[in-house]
C-alpha cells in the first residue's frame, strides 16, 4: 500500500470520528428559545437576590453566557446558562463581611466594641461573660420546678452567674427525649405549672443570676406543631428518585408501624443513624429527616416564612412573659444534604428575626448557640447574632492532647487559631448532657482542667451535678443527680476557683500571652487586663513539676499570692521565675498588692 493510499485513509478515519463527535453533540437551541430561557433565569435570579442570596456565582456566568449569545454561539451560551441555573439553586444567605476580630469584648470600658450602635453593658451585650454558666433541668432533681427552686441558693452560693434550662415543654417521649418539642406554648405539666416556672425565674433573679432556656429548631416530630403544619424539608418522591439515579444512589425502602420510609446509606455511629439521605414517604412526597443524623428526626425548614415567625414569636413570648435573658439555640447548624435540596434552608435568617424580636423587648437579652458555624461555610456567621457559642475545637483539643507532652505554648497555638467574629466569646465545658461525666474520663485531671477552662478566654460552663463529682449521664442513666453522697469537698473546689475567676477582670476580659520558658511540661500563661495580671501555672502530670517562667514583665522582688492555695511567691529573677506545682495541681498568681 504506497503513502498516498495511507494518508487517504487515515484522512477519512479523522472525518468519521470529527462526525460521530458532532452527532453526538447536543443540537443548538435556537435563539427565540435561549431568549425564554434569559427571561426564566432573570426571574429566579431577581427573587434569590431581593430574598438576601449570595449570587455572584450565577451572576458570573449568566454574563458569560450573554457574551456567547451576542457573538451567536448558541450552544456555549446555553451551557453557561444552565451552570447559572445551577449556581442559582446552591447559592445560600449572604453574610456581610466582617473582619474577625481575636481581642476579647471589654464590658466595661462605654465603648461600642461590637459595631452594633450600642453602648457595652447597655445593649447586654457583656453580662454572659461576668461569670460561669450551669447547665441544668429539673430532671437533674425530683423532677419539678419546685425541686429546682430548692437548689439556686446552692447554685448561686457556687459562683455561678447564668442558668440555662434544657427543655421543659411537652414532648415526644420521656425523659430522654426532651429536645423532642412538641409544642413550645405548652410547658409540660409533670414539671409544674406557668406559675412554678415564673417562680422559677424570679428566684434566679433575685439572686442576682441570670437565665436562659434552650430553642431546637432544627427537627419538628410528629404530633408536633411544625409537622402538622407541614413546616418540614420536603421533596417528591419522583424528584427524590432521579436525583438518586444521577448521584448513582441505589435508595432502599422499607415499611414499619410508624410508616413507609426511604433511605441510602445509612450507619449507625454511637447511638445515632447516620444517612445520605433519609425521609418518610407519605403520598407522593418524602418528608425529610435531618441531615446527617437522620435519628434526630423530620427536618424543620427553616427558611419557611411560617417557621420564622413560629420560632420568633415563642422566643419574644418567654422573654415578654416570663422574663428570661434570653435563649441557647440547640444544633444551629444546616440540616439537609444539599446533594438532595436545592437552596438555602439555614438558620442564619431565622436567628437574624429572632435578635432583633427579642432585644426589642428587652435589649440585654442575648443568643448562645451550639455552635456558630453551620454546614456550607467554615466561617462562624453566626456570632453575627449571638454572643456566645460553644467551643466544640477546644473539646477535641482536649481529647487528643497528650498532656505529658504540651506546654502552653500549644494552647496559645490553638486559642491564635480559633475563629471568633465581632468580638464574641466561646463557651469552654468539660461534659455537657450529650457526654459522658468529666470525673468518668478524666478522674485525676477534672480539677486542673477545671482551672484551665476557668483561666483562659471564654465562659466557663458545668452541668448539674459535675461540682460534686457526679458520674451519671443525662441520656443513658437515671439523670436525678445522688445529691446526698456527692463530693462536697470537689465542689468547695469548684467555689474557690468561680470565686477567683469572678473577681478578676484579666480572667474575665485580658490578653493571654505565653509565659512557660524551661523545665517540666506545664501550662503558664498571663492574664492582663488595664492594670491587672494573674498568672495561671497548670500541671497535668502525675508527679511534682518545677518550671521556670518568663516573668520579665514584673519588678525584682515582687510578691505574687496564690489565691487558689493561699500562697506566697517572691520574684527574685523575674527573666527565670521558678515554681513548683504539685502532681495534677494549679496555681493562680496575682500581685501582692491585690490580694
Amino acid at each position: 500500500m504506497n503513502k498516498k493510499v495511507l494518508i487517504t485513509i487515515g484522512l477519512l478515519v479523522i472525518t468519521i470520528i470529527l462526525i460521530s463527535v458532532y452527532i453526538r453533540q447536543p443540537t443548538a437551541p435556537t435563539e427565540e428559545q435561549l431568549s425564554k430561557r434569559f427571561s426564566e433565569f432573570k426571574i429566579q435570579y431577581d427573587k434569590k437576590k431581593a430574598d438576601g442570596y449570595d449570587v455572584t456565582e450565577a451572576e458570573e456566568f449568566a454574563r458569560k453566557a450573554k457574551r456567547a449569545f451576542d457573538r451567536k454561539d448558541y450552544r456555549t451560551a446555553n451551557k453557561l446558562l444552565e451552570s447559572a441555573f445551577e449556581a442559582l439553586e446552591k447559592a445560600t444567605i449572604s453574610v456581610a463581611p466582617v473582619k474577625p476580630i481575636k481581642v476579647e469584648t471589654n464590658c466595661i470600658d462605654g465603648i461600642d466594641n461590637d459595631g452594633d450602635g450600642l453602648i457595652d453593658n447597655e445593649d447586654g451585650d457583656c453580662w454572659i461573660r461576668e461569670g460561669p454558666i450551669y447547665e441544668t433541668h429539673p430532671y437533674y432533681y425530683d423532677g419539678t420546678f419546685k425541686g429546682l427552686i430548692k437548689k439556686i441558693p446552692e447554685i448561686a452560693d457556687l459562683g455561678v452567674k447564668t442558668i440555662y434550662m434544657m427543655p421543659i415543654w411537652e414532648h415526644d417521649r420521656d425523659p430522654s427525649l426532651i429536645y423532642r418539642v412538641l409544642d413550645y406554648h405548652k410547658i409540660d405539666p409533670k414539671y409544674g405549672t406557668e406559675e412554678e416556672l415564673k417562680e422559677l425565674v424570679n428566684t434566679v433573679h433575685r439572686y442576682d443570676m441570670k437565665i436562659i432556656f434552650d430553642l431546637t429548631t432544627s427537627i419538628g416530630v410528629k404530633k408536633s406543631v411544625i409537622w402538622s403544619n407541614g413546616w418540614n424539608i420536603r421533596i417528591s418522591l419522583s424528584e427524590l428518585q432521579e436525583k438518586a439515579k444521577h448521584l448513582g444512589w441505589d435508595l432502599e425502602y422499607k415499611a414499619t408501624p410508624e410508616g413507609k420510609f426511604v433511605y441510602y446509606h445509612c450507619q449507625q455511629k454511637n447511638s445515632a443513624m447516620w444517612c445520605e439521605v433519609c425521609g418518610e414517604i407519605i403520598d407522593d412526597e418524602v418528608v425529610l429527616y435531618h441531615y446527617p443524623r437522620a435519628s434526630r428526626g423530620p427536618a424543620v425548614d427553616r427558611t419557611n416564612p411560617e417557621v420564622i415567625k413560629y420560632f420568633t414569636k415563642i422566643a419574644k413570648f418567654y422573654v415578654e412573659n416570663y422574663n428570661i435573658d434570653g435563649w441557647r439555640i440547640d444544633n444551629p447548624r444546616d440540616n439537609w444534604n444539599p446533594k438532595v435540596v436545592s437552596g438555602d434552608h439555614s438558620i442564619v435568617k431565622l436567628l437574624r428575626s429572632i435578635k432583633k424580636s427579642i432585644t426589642e423587648v428587652s435589649p440585654n437579652s442575648i443568643l448562645c448557640a451550639e455552635n456558630s458555624q453551620i454546614s456550607t461555610s467554615k466561617e462562624p456567621v453566626l456570632d453575627e447574632m449571638c454572643e456566645a457559642s460553644y467551643s466544640y475545637p477546644f473539646q477535641n483539643y482536649v481529647a487528643k492532647i497528650n498532656w505529658r507532652t504540651s506546654t502552653s505554648k500549644d494552647l496559645l497555638t490553638f486559642l491564635e487559631n480559633e475563629k471568633v467574629w465581632y468580638n464574641r466569646t466561646k463557651i469552654r465545658f468539660l461534659e455537657t448532657h450529650d457526654t459522658k461525666r468529666i470525673k468518668e474520663i478524666y478522674p485525676q485531671l477534672s480539677k486542673p482542667l477545671l482551672v484551665l477552662i476557668s483561666t483562659i478566654p471564654g465562659i466557663p460552663m458545668i452541668q448539674a451535678g459535675q461540682e460534686i463529682g457526679a458520674t451519671n449521664q443525662f441520656f443513658s442513666d437515671s439523670p436525678q443527680v445522688d445529691w446526698a453522697n456527692g463530693d462536697y469537698k470537689l465542689r468547695e473546689f469548684y467555689k474557690k476557683v468561680f470565686e477567683i475567676r469572678n473577681n478578676n477582670n484579666a480572667l474575665k476580659y485580658g490578653s493571654i500571652s505565653n509565659v512557660w520558658k524551661s523545665g517540666d511540661n506545664t501550662y503558664a500563661y498571663l492574664r492582663s487586663y488595664e492594670d491587672e495580671r494573674v498568672i495561671v501555672v497548670i500541671n497535668f502530670l502525675d508527679k511534682k513539676a518545677t518550671s521556670t517562667l518568663d516573668l520579665s514583665f514584673l519588678d525584682k522582688g515582687t510578691v505574687l499570692h496564690d489565691e487558689l492555695n493561699n500562697e506566697s511567691f517572691v520574684v527574685d529573677d523575674p527573666n527565670k521565675f521558678e515554681i513548683s506545682v504539685p502532681a495534677y495541681g494549679s496555681r493562680i498568681l496575682v500581685l501582692e498588692d491585690r490580694k
